[in-house]
């Protein structure tokens, strides 16, 4: 489930049990406790007191989070098999020159 459907979800429930979060401060708390541990550890230092906020940063670190997953994908799928992928060098292709010095005119 993404923050943004948590967010509604949340909301949308929270119209039943309105003594559960009688203020903003403890809407926001229970809120931020249900949220993916990993988006929870970089909000929680941030002491949002404000739900409408809270939901944003979350958005913005799960965004932040779904960005690293993909670029850590890209470099594990770039790397040779077995290899570290900072040691690419023996498998680059050579440079035998320019391709326009190669074509006719």
């Amino acid at each position: 489930m993404t923050v943004r459907q948590y967010a509604a979800r949340f909301t949308e429930l929270s119209l039943f049990a309105a003594y559960l979060i009688p203020d903003e401060e403890k809407k926001t708390r229970k809120f931020e406790e249900g949220l993916n541990y990993r988006i929870y550890e970089r909000v929680m230092v941030l002491q949002i007191q404000n739900f409408l906020e809270l939901v944003h940063k979350a958005m913005l670190v799960e965004q932040n989070l779904k960005r690293g997953a993909e670029l850590q994908e890209q470099r594990k799928r770039a790397a040779p098999q077995g290899f570290p992928s900072s040691d690419q060098g023996q498998w680059k292709k050579r440079n035998e020159g320019s391709s326009s010095s190669q074509r006719q005119i």
